[in-house]
């Protein structure tokens, strides 16, 4: 069962111009379409496996938290209890301006759907460190908005919307092959706690994220119909984040059972 919430719903015009920049499920590999060694979409090198995945209704949605570095292989320092996932206190060291807790997420409509088939996609961003506990930044938007203004209104205007075929980002597409030809687009992205506009959210100023404390942050991925509240399919891990000193006492540990062991 998923822990008791308190959500923090961020309105359609408070995203605006932001974005650009429960049924659980084992782990599981993400069904991608970049046809060159199953590299995921969303960014180069990121890698398929160890995503928690949820496919109903002829929709799948993907999460996986891991280390953002290559120094961890840009991914989590382990994984327990099936859907926990820990990852590396502090910053990233290749981007200090960005946390070393990242999370990649995907939706596919699945090869039934059509280019103009609209379905709405929710992400939950827990805030609350506590165990247990979540206060959620939620992230609430069709795949294809009006584009009447300014407003970031779809996700089709982010730049984790990738129509078949298509690789890179809006901005500078890349003609690339898929492995399924008849998926007509897919929702792919990394992000993070510090990114708007959940950062924004009275969650994130009720608990600002510190990336060097401990603590475990629910993260949710649901599809829903494009009446936006028929749920389709739905998935969540956690991340776990130990503080440093934490894993230098696991370390400390580690060591003295294998000077012991050697003994």
């Amino acid at each position: 069962m998923q822990s008791v919430k308190s959500i923090s719903m961020l309105s359609v015009a408070a995203v605006a111009g932001l974005l650009a920049s429960s049924a659980y499920s084992a782990v599981s590999n993400v069904r991608v379409y970049d046809s060159v060694d199953n590299d995921l979409i969303s960014g180069n090198g990121n890698q398929i496996d160890n995503f928690q995945q949820d496919t109903e209704n002829g929709v799948t949605v993907s999460i996986k938290p891991r280390n953002r570095d290559i120094a961890f292989g840009g991914e989590p320092t382990s994984i327990f209890g099936g859907n926990h996932y820990v990852v590396q206190p502090g910053q990233s060291s290749n981007n200090p301006a960005r946390p070393q807790l990242v999370f990649d997420y995907q939706f596919d409509p699945g090869t039934g759907a059509g280019s103009d088939q609209n379905y709405v996609l929710q992400l939950d961003i827990d805030y609350n460190p506590a165990a247990g506990v979540a206060n959620f930044a939620t992230v609430k938007l069709p795949i294809h908005g009006d584009h009447t203004n300014a407003i970031v209104d779809g996700w089709d205007e982010t730049d984790g919307y990738f129509t078949n075929g298509q690789t890179n980002n809006n901005a500078s597409p890349t003609a690339h092959a898929w492995t399924d030809a008849s998926v007509a687009y897919a929702v792919s992205n990394t992000s993070n706690l510090s990114f708007a506009p959940q950062s924004l959210s009275a969650a994130a100023l009720a608990f600002p994220y510190n990336s060097s404390a401990n603590g475990e942050y629910e993260l949710v991925i649901t599809a829903f119909a494009a009446d936006g509240t028929t749920q389709l399919a739905q998935t969540f891990a956690y991340a776990n984040v130990p503080e440093p000193v934490s894993l230098g006492l696991l370390g400390m540990s580690t060591l003295a059972l294998i000077r012991r062991r050697r003994a």
